[in-house]
């Protein structure tokens, strides 16, 4: 598991719009979900942005 963590990252005024992200975490959210049978979560609060990838090391 890659668990990723930015102090202070706030959502950007539009994702209200666009609650999947920007272009940037569709792709990785599309790749790990998709070609890797993992999972990938963006959550957000008060301190920052908290990013989890988790995906098997074999595909068998």
């Amino acid at each position: 598991m890659l668990d990723w963590f930015e102090a202070g990252a706030a959502p950007c005024p539009d994702s209200a719009e666009t609650p999947a992200g920007g272009f940037g975490s569709q792709l990785i959210e599309a790749l790990v979900e998709g070609d890797l049978e993992g999972r990938f979560t963006r959550d957000f609060d008060s301190s920052g942005m908290r990013i989890a990838i988790e995906f098997p090391l074999s595909l068998a």
